[in-house]
């Protein structure tokens, strides 16, 4: 047996010993299967840790000899089953690995990178980072746990570790430091394996002391990256500072300004914009003029304002021959961009709020005309 936090207990654990209130009396008596809604009560109630049960480790049975398994007919129902969960296993390390080593030639990427420099390098670099992230068994692990829990958590994970790796790049850090930041980036969410799938994909609002259960997985990422000697330090802060804000009014330990890691304050404007421009459980995506705008006013507040200028002038949100909708109504095509102001480039304008085609198509530069803006891309 061995003794854990009540906030590391599963739904699933076996007691090895009984649970007793402050006032002596048993809780949950030894062999208990634990539950969810237990776990919960034990923590409302301040408990700090228990006894459970460890998994004795599987008998190996040599072949050739009764009950291996190579003697079909004596092959016994846990041997078929593990034969099953090991196959289904190597089925998902490698759809997962597959994934984030392809991930580079997606949509998501393409034309996302503003200077076209910084794009070569980019890619060379992050084919070999991505390459070694999914070759160590540990880190490969976790991601797997991550698409199994929320495949929608497990892609935005993706999104936001490509553009924390641009902002890395853009902040001249070496092929370490990338790696570590994009090892930060995949995982720092990782804490959200630990949480029931009503807190993971909650589609209204939570109660008190759901957010406060919620905002314990960056406690629990942090714990498990560094239960393991493979997560970098500095990596694993990512998981337990992405929460913290600038003017210190973030979470777990309400930190400021250069108390959060830089990793950790670059991983938060990612998943930050990343999480505005997408789709959630519970509303539709905003634009990327609103998310934008987010974060131009989140500067020196919630997020180091130099640190949002850098992730705005090295992430192209309307990349060249992108079909934009105006605030005029009108449709219109990214003809260039200044790379200063990326998010208000020059736009040739082809068609009318009705959408008929403009027979002679004229430009708009959005810098000077600041009356209109992109609304979305298209």
């Amino acid at each position: 047996m061995k003794e854990v936090s009540v906030w590391s207990l599963c739904s699933g654990d076996v007691l090895a010993k009984p649970i007793y209130s402050p006032t002596g009396n048993i809780l949950l008596g030894e062999g208990k299967i634990i539950t969810e809604q237990q776990i919960k009560r034990l923590k409302k109630l301040n408990i700090k840790t228990a006894y459970i049960k460890e998994l004795e480790p599987e008998k190996v049975v040599q072949p050739n000899t009764p009950g291996s398994l190579k003697h079909g007919p004596e092959r016994t129902y846990a041997d078929a089953e593990r034969i099953y969960t090991d196959t289904e296993q190597t089925i998902d390390h490698k759809l997962v690995s597959d994934t984030v080593t392809g991930f580079l030639d997606s949509h998501h990427v393409k034309g996302l990178i503003a200077f076209s420099h910084i794009e070569d390098t980019f890619r060379q670099s992050y084919r070999k980072i991505f390459r070694e992230i999914v070759s160590s068994p540990f880190i490969l692990d976790q991601l797997v746990a991550l698409y199994k829990k929320d495949l929608f958590v497990f892609h935005h994970s993706l999104k936001v570790a490509v553009t924390s790796g641009i902002v890395g790049l853009a902040q001249k850090y070496d092929y370490q430091q990338l790696l570590e930041l994009t090892i930060g980036a995949l995982l720092y969410d990782i804490g959200m394996t630990k949480l029931s799938e009503h807190l993971v994909k909650s589609t209204g609002p939570l109660t008190q002391w759901e957010r406060t259960e919620l905002e314990v997985h960056t406690i629990y990422g942090y714990q498990i990256l560094t239960s393991h000697r493979e997560v970098p330090k500095a990596a694993a802060l990512c998981a337990l500072q992405h929460h913290e804000r600038f003017d210190g009014t973030g979470y777990p330990y309400q930190l400021k300004e250069s108390q959060i890691h830089p990793y950790a304050q670059i991983v938060a404007i990612c998943d930050v914009y990343n999480a505005l421009t997408s789709p959630r459980h519970y509303r539709s995506a905003y634009t990327h003029h609103e998310a934008i705008e987010y974060l131009y006013a989140a500067g020196n507040k919630y997020f180091d304002v130099t640190l949002i200028k850098t992730f705005l002038k090295h992430i192209c949100v309307y990349p060249v021959e992108c079909k934009v909708l105006l605030s005029n109504g009108k449709i219109g095509v990214v003809a260039s961009m200044d790379l200063d102001t990326l998010h208000r480039p020059v736009v040739k304008v082809i068609r009318e709020p009705d959408g008929t085609p403009i027979d002679s198509p004229y430009e708009i530069d959005l810098k000077k005309n600041v009356d209109v803006v992109i609304v979305n891309a298209l």
